[in-house]
């Protein structure tokens, strides 16, 4: 793996100095600029290229209940940082770093170039996060809730060294996204992936052109345009990997040792809103293995037994809007901008941005996993439900988000866990309440 990552990254580099058409150089027609926002640019209006350093860090005040096994702490939860590069709007480029190394590989988080025709078509090549759900697709510095996505990113998101194909036509009505994985990867817990995956996705906003919309205030309320169904489905060529769940203050609520099949399969649907300022989003996954090797030393299939789904609301009282369209994900790295930053100058002034979040989240686990013997038992709970991984579970998380300037961001949350049996991470019947604060710069 890390002679692959670093032949890629090598590549992705020498990719660069050569699309742009020049030694790797200072860039003299407009020079570095440097802001707290954008961080460090260097930019050359002739040749059209731009070079950014890109980092995400997030500080962390992690409150956990006292049956939480873990103790309350303060921690530097995310800290990435590397470099893109854009030439002529067709050619990009990104390496990214994960300093704290705990969700990644050899900690690279991502490492691809890519090529594009407008948004019509853009093929990528590299270590990139591939994603069938709506909720996963969103960038981690612009999701609406802090920590882990919901369950479905556990059951079907990895990072791989991939190629993909993806696109968008006529302003998002239809959007679609095809990818193969190499199976050199790994999981949201970084732990390695070595099932190859073809997978696809389709995105569509029927009634993109329907003008019709609504003034309220500062709210701008499109009345049919933002609805949207998104689909994907994954096949599976080989099972090796580990399949782990959590929630979002990584406390796992079903945790296994690496499983051995013959192949697999999944599937999301995906039904939602961006009603100008408030996002809805409706969500189930289903997926299943296929020839899965059991202690006994038989094989069994687990057809589409292994689901998840939540529902997620957000609003931003302060009224700006959401875009869910996949193919802008990329480029929405945090939130959209607050209207009025307390950074602004003059009537441009103002408190920032606000958000409200909810997420409810359902997931149900194939029992057999249990029975066949293939995660462990807790030694402190009685038997005959004494899994330390839990059927079936539940979080309810609510979160407020303030933005005062576009690069930095505010956060509280707090998770409300419901589980069955006697899940490791919690000494009590899956039961848990916890939270934290955060405070995310990014740039």
């Amino acid at each position: 793996m890390r002679v692959v990552v670093a032949s890629t990254a090598i590549a992705i580099a020498s990719s660069v100095v050569a699309l742009a058409g020049c030694p790797a150089r200072p860039i003299a027609a407009s020079g570095p600029q440097l802001s707290p926002s954008e961080g460090l640019v260097f930019e050359d209006e002739e040749r059209a290229l731009r070079l950014d350093a890109d980092g995400l860090f997030a500080l962390d005040g992690a409150l956990f209940d006292r049956r939480n096994a873990r103790d309350s702490e303060l921690r530097l939860d995310r800290a990435l940082l590397g470099g893109s590069a854009a030439w002529r709007g067709a050619f990009e480029a990104r390496v990214l770093f994960d300093l704290v190394g705990i969700d990644t590989r050899s900690g690279l988080s991502e490492a691809w170039a890519s090529a594009r025709a407008e948004r019509v078509a853009r093929l990528s090549l590299g270590l990139l996060p591939l994603a069938l759900g709506v909720e996963d697709s969103f960038q981690s510095g612009a999701q609406s809730l802090v920590g882990y996505p919901s369950f479905a990113s556990f059951l079907t998101g990895r990072t791989d060294l991939a190629v993909e194909l993806d696109g968008e036509l006529r302003e998002g009505l239809v959007s679609y996204d095809l990818s193969y994985a190499f199976g050199e990867g790994f999981d949201r817990f970084g732990q390695r992936r070595g099932d190859p995956q073809l997978a696809g996705r389709v995105v569509t906003y029927p009634l993109r052109f329907v003008d019709a919309s609504l003034d309220v205030g500062p709210y701008h309320l499109p009345l049919l345009s933002g609805f949207f169904v998104s689909f994907g489905a994954a096949w599976l060529f080989d099972y090796d990997a580990h399949l782990d769940v959590a929630t979002p203050l990584r406390n796992k609520l079903f945790d296994t040792d690496r499983l051995d099949g013959r192949g697999g399969r999944a599937w999301h649907l995906g039904l939602g809103v961006d009603f100008g300022p408030l996002r809805v989003v409706h969500e189930t996954v289903r997926s299943g293995i296929a020839d899965l090797r059991l202690p006994s030393g038989v094989r069994a299939d687990l057809d589409d037994q292994i689901t998840s789904w939540h529902l997620l609301v957000a609003w931003r009282i302060t009224g700006e809007p959401y875009d869910s369209r996949p193919f802008r994900q990329r480029e929405l790295r945090r939130p959209t901008p607050p209207r009025r930053p307390l950074d602004g100058e003059g009537e441009a002034a103002g408190l920032g941005a606000v958000e409200l979040a909810f997420r409810y989240a359902n997931g149900d686990i194939d029992r057999e996993l249990q029975t066949q013997g293939l995660v462990a038992r807790n030694p402190n709970a009685p038997p005959p439900e004494n899994f330390q991984s839990s059927q079936e579970f539940r979080t309810a998380t609510i979160a407020i988000n303030w933005d005062p300037t576009a690069y930095l961001r505010v956060s509280g949350e707090l998770v409300r866990v419901i589980a069955d049996q006697y899940p490791a991470a919690f000494d009590s019947h899956g039961r848990d309440t916890s939270g934290l604060v955060r405070v995310q710069y990014t740039f």
